[in-house]
C-alpha cells in the first residue's frame, strides 16, 4: 500500500466514525513501545494523536530533531496538559477537506517525521467505547489486530 491510498482511506474512515469511537493504528512489534497514531471521537470533536519520542525505547525508531520539525510543520501540537502525544483536534462535524488534511498530517508525521517507508504491515484496533462494539475500517487497507 502506498501512502496516498492510506491517506485517502484514512480520511474516509475518520469521516464516518461514530461518537465513542477509539482507533489505534500501530506497527506490529513485540513491545508496548511501538510507533502509533490514535483517534478519539466524541459527540463534539475528534482528537488525533501521534506518538512522541519519550514513549519509544529505541533511538532508531524515534524522530530526529529535523523529524520533529517536520511533524510540527504538518500542524501537530506539542504535548501539553491532558495530551501526552503530538495532537490535533477537529470540531465535529468536520468537513471532508479537514479530514483529508488530518489524514495527510498523519502520513507526513509517520513517513517524513518517523521515516516509515511502508505502512502496509501495520495493524489497527477500533471499537466504540460507549457500546463496546468493534468497528471495522476496511478502507484503511490494514489488517485488524
Amino acid at each position: 500500500m502506498d501512502w496516498e491510498a492510506f491517506t485517502v482511506g484514512l480520511a474516509e474512515e475518520l469521516a464516518n466514525l461514530p461518537a465513542g469511537a477509539l482507533v489505534v493504528i500501530l506497527e506490529p512489534v513485540e513491545t508496548d513501545r511501538q510507533r502509533y497514531v490514535q483517534f478519539a471521537q466524541s459527540s463534539t470533536e475528534l482528537f488525533a494523536y501521534v506518538v512522541v519520542n519519550s514513549f519509544l525505547e529505541r533511538d532508531e525508531v524515534r524522530a530526529t530533531p529535523r523529524g520533529e520539525e517536520v511533524i510540527m510543520d504538518a500542524g501537530w501540537r506539542c504535548p501539553e496538559g491532558m495530551h501526552e502525544n503530538w495532537w490535533q483536534e477537529l470540531r465535529w462535524p468536520a468537513s471532508s477537506r479537514q479530514y483529508r488534511d488530518l489524514a495527510r498530517a498523519i502520513a507526513i508525521a509517520l513517513r517524513d517525521g518517523y521515516r516509515i517507508g511502508d505502512i502496509s504491515h501495520w495493524r489497527y484496533r477500533a471499537w466504540n467505547e460507549e457500546t463496546g462494539d468493534l468497528i471495522e475500517l476496511p478502507k484503511l487497507g490494514l489488517a485488524r489486530e
